[in-house]
């Protein structure tokens, strides 16, 4: 039952183990950077808050696929499983009503540097 330290090491689901932690190290550390570099960059708190949260999202996504692609047997599998769940994403959408504003409306007003509720002017 004992085995030798190499062939433990050299195990892949002990490497897709390793893998999948040093995943989880290193997202972290780039949406840090990410984060500093769009802190430098954006000077619009709205831009600046919404390019953040892209930022946070697509790190997240990439990393889920990341795992993902680790722990899967066969990328096709994950490619035909993806495919479905957006297919089925794009179905269950399709038949939401989506509200549309009948009147033209003024930009949401600014007071202390919050958003204030938009008023419509009643033309169609």
């Amino acid at each position: 039952m004992y085995r030798a330290p190499r062939e433990v090491v050299t195990h892949p689901t002990v490497i897709r183990v390793l893998a999948v932690a040093g995943g989880l190290v290193v997202m972290p550390v780039l949406l840090r950077l990410v984060n500093r570099c769009i802190d430098r960059c954006v000077q619009d708190p709205d831009t600046h808050y919404r390019a953040r949260k892209l930022a946070k999202l697509v790190g997240w996504v990439v990393l889920l696929l990341f795992v993902a692609a680790l722990l899967s047997d066969r990328l096709t599998q994950l490619g035909v499983s993806l495919g479905v769940a957006s297919a089925g994403i794009a179905f269950a959408l399709q038949g939401r009503a989506w509200p549309v504003r009948s009147c033209r409306c003024e930009r949401p007003a600014r007071r202390n540097g919050r958003r204030t509720q938009a008023r419509c002017d009643g033309a169609a």
